[in-house]
């Protein structure tokens, strides 16, 4: 599935081609759990073609996921200023744009810390018009094909990266996470395994699939309050080698594509 992503990652490196030559990025910066993947993608391939040396930081955020108070504010001014203080130039890397809304609340935080400028490398295009956008620049990969769907909708499994119920700028281990009642199983299931669980077939009308998501959710409560046993403990670590393995395995395929003469 992490495969689906190297359609738009190629296209974000030949729009970014002459910035990765030139290093023109003192940090790479990835908004929620969902832009981990692809931004160690392109760090590593950014780290290669450039053979720079700069600070990769994965923020927790999301809609509706952002500080409330000042207290909260100084976690994420700290966190940031910790992972890349000192940084002029910043890459934010994140699964897709929506309303941008997100995308803003960060680049403000960054800029507080002393960056000047911020560009932003999107996995997925949208249809938002982001001109009034506080990014300097904005890149976006394409449009979703079906591997890359299937990559969106797992990427908590195959990151195995999850955050906190509290606000923290910190991402969480899934395991961890769940153990600590910050997530659910729910995170576990895809679209299509839970509407197996809740016996919801293709040719279901909108009204039954209602009535067996209703009759199914006591038991989906059930699985939520199970703790994770041992062995699904070690999948989650299997999936986040097996994905790490994949990036690199991705990584060098797209140098040898774009940069073909790199030595």
């Amino acid at each position: 599935m992490v495969e689906g992503m190297k359609m738009s990652v190629v296209s974000l490196c030949e729009q970014m081609k002459t910035k990765f030559e030139t290093g023109a990025y003192d940090a790479i910066v990835s908004d929620d759990t969902g832009g981990r993947i692809p931004t160690l993608l392109l760090s590593k391939i950014y780290k290669e073609v450039s053979d720079k040396e700069f600070p990769t930081l994965f923020v927790a955020t999301g809609k509706g996921y952002w500080p409330k108070d000042q207290n909260q504010e100084k976690l994420l001014s700290d966190y940031l200023e910790r992972g890349v203080g000192g940084s002029k130039k910043v890459l934010v890397v994140t699964q897709y744009l929506r309303t941008g809304e997100t995308i803003d609340h960060l680049i403000a935080a960054l800029k507080q810390t002393g960056v000047t400028e911020v560009e932003i490398a999107a996995l997925e295009d949208s249809p938002m018009n982001f001109e009034n956008s506080e990014a300097d620049n904005i890149y976006v990969g394409g449009h979703l094909d079906r591997r890359q769907r299937d990559f969106v909708e797992n990427h908590t499994l195959l990151s195995g990266i999850s955050k906190s119920k509290q606000y923290s700028p910190v991402p969480k281990r899934l395991d961890t996470a769940l153990d600590d009642d910050d997530t659910n199983r729910g995170k576990l299931m895809t679209f299509q395994e839970f509407r197996d669980f809740a016996g919801i077939g293709p040719y279901d009308s909108i009204e039954e699939m209602r009535r067996k998501e209703d009759a199914a959710w006591p038991a989906y409560a059930t699985l939520n309050a199970t703790p994770l046993s041992p062995e699904e403990k070690q999948q989650i670590q299997k999936n986040i080698n097996r994905t790490r393995e994949t990036i690199n395995k991705l990584a060098v395929e797209i140098v040898e594509e774009i940069w073909p003469n790199k030595p």
